[in-house]
């Protein structure tokens, strides 16, 4: 009884010498063969869910630039804000500062004003 196996092995031609292996693209698309199923009334059927699909990718897309521009305002926003507090600090220590009352005694000496020395009266009705 001669062994089936070795029969089989032995059939198989054996792989060509120097012979590469080249992609071909053609020979992987060629069993889906859309070419000749494609119609006219399938594509016009599929149309609106197509527009449908663009609008909706196009609406993803405006809406992240949107969203991308609004986080650049909040952030140009919090950098004034932050300028503009420094800002109001230091004019509100000026502003303490020239209003001291020896400060102000100093400044109006010159026109003849005078600091009061008696204290405020309290006025009473009867």
């Amino acid at each position: 009884m001669a062994n089936k196996y070795k029969e089989k092995i032995a059939v198989a031609p054996a792989p060509e010498q120097g012979r590469t292996f080249r992609l071909n693209l053609w020979n992987i698309f060629k069993p889906l063969n859309l070419v000749g199923k494609v119609d006219s009334s399938l594509v016009s059927k599929q149309l609106p869910f197509m527009l449908f699909l663009v609008t909706v990718a196009l609406g993803y897309i405006y809406y992240n630039f949107r969203v991308e521009q609004l986080t650049r305002d909040i952030d140009r926003t919090g950098k004034e804000i932050k300028e503009l507090r420094s800002e109001y600090i230091e004019s509100k220590s000026e502003l303490m500062r020239k209003s001291n009352q020896s400060t102000v005694a100093d400044k109006v000496g010159p026109t003849g004003l005078k600091e009061s020395v008696t204290p405020p009266g309290k006025l009473l009705d009867k």
